[in-house]
């Protein structure tokens, strides 16, 4: 994924963690206000981040459905 590769590329880079996030917001509309702590933005920190949305997403829909 190109965020991701962006935000290790970013990390190497020793950008700190409000670069990190303002680069997100312009170049991809994301925001991670959020995110307190750039390891919340590594890899497998991401992923199940993104998972516990869906997971979520996926009891409001169920709800909504009932």
């Amino acid at each position: 994924m190109a965020v991701q590769e962006h935000i290790k590329d970013l990390s190497e880079h020793r950008a700190g963690l409000n670069e990190i996030k303002s680069t997100l917001k312009l170049c991809y509309q994301i925001d991670v206000s959020f995110i307190e702590n750039i390891d919340d933005l590594k890899t497998s920190n991401l992923d199940s981040l993104m998972q516990k949305f869906q997971n979520t997403l996926d009891t409001a829909m169920e709800k909504y459905k009932t």
